[in-house]
């Protein structure tokens, strides 16, 4: 899940509204002020004397009257489409659908005026998944909005905070008519686990998530042959989930009685993901096994040698 860094208040615009729009309409007597400025088809309901609009820092858009009482309001998914003009409104006009609401003056002049169906645009989500990759492969994120991208899409800005180990681009765009989009990041191989997070920016907002990368661990350990006459010699391999980092991975192999290799150490290179090993056999009176040992920070895997 996305972490909002600047988060934005959720609200039920379409039911605020409404609820207000019923006790303006409701409420208040009806009036042909302002008529002429608008189609037949509109409603019009006097209002007591807007003075002003106010807009508070979560974008709640208040108009207020000359006593400072409240009128009307609208909050922050109602972005308003034109600013508050000199003037006092008194009378509310709502298109038929809702789709606009206008506060005009006795003379039919507009004071101010919202788009009620407008939907602001915002990030909702924001997440990398897998959340745990191996170095080396890659991940996705995926940016999801309130509402559809418009026309040329919406620009989403990235900025990956360890780029040592993951790498993305610096932003991407999400298609007109999409309300989501995805984007790569891939990373290299590490020795130890690398938490990384990566931030994504829209229009201003920005989202955090975050996602681990993890080293290589064992996978396999195979003997060929594993069933060999005394005195010949076994190929070992040592195969690892993922490329080892840049340094190498150095795996430890030690072998048990009759074998006389002890303990020696494997050092599979950087960006492979497996390293082989000679294992010479003494030669035996009886048919004898033995047990070769990988071992790799706290897990180990074990293959038998027959020697005869």
């Amino acid at each position: 899940m996305a972490h909002a860094l600047f988060p934005r208040l959720a609200s039920r615009a379409s039911a605020t509204v409404s609820l207000v729009l019923t006790v303006l309409l409701f409420l208040w007597p009806t009036s042909a002020l302002g008529q002429s400025a608008f189609p037949a088809q509109w409603v019009y309901t006097p209002i007591m004397s807007v003075s002003s609009v106010a807009y508070s820092p979560d974008g709640t858009v208040l108009f207020v009257s000359e006593n400072g009482g409240l009128e009307a309001l609208c909050v922050e998914d109602y972005s308003p489409v034109w600013s508050s003009q000199t003037g006092v409104a008194t009378s509310i006009a709502v298109s038929p659908q809702g789709s606009q609401i206008c506060f005009v003056n006795s003379n039919g002049t507009l004071v101010a005026a919202l788009n009620p169906l407008y939907q602001a645009l915002y990030m909702t989500d924001f997440v990398v998944t897998p959340t745990s990759i191996l170095g080396g492969s890659s991940t996705t994120g995926v940016v999801t909005l309130s509402r559809p991208a418009p026309a040329g899409g919406t620009t989403v800005t990235l900025d990956m905070q360890n780029s040592a180990h993951a790498r993305g681009p610096s932003s991407f765009v999400i298609p007109a008519g999409m309300t989501s989009g995805l984007f790569k990041i891939t990373t290299t191989p590490v020795s130890q686990s690398v938490l990384n997070e990566v931030i994504a920016t829209v229009d201003g907002e920005s989202c955090l998530a975050k996602f681990r990368v993890d080293p290589p661990a064992l996978k396999s350990l195979t003997l060929i042959p594993k069933v060999i006459k005394g005195g010949k010699t076994s190929v070992g391999t040592v195969f690892l989930t993922g490329p080892a980092p840049a340094a190498g991975i150095a795996v430890t192999l030690t072998t048990a009685s009759p074998l006389a290799l002890g303990a020696v150490t494997v050092t599979i290179p950087a960006n492979k993901n497996y390293a082989t090993v000679t294992i010479p056999t003494p030669i035996v009176k009886t048919r004898t096994t033995a047990s070769v040992v990988a071992t790799l920070g706290g897990s180990s895997l074990s293959a038998a040698l027959t020697i005869q």
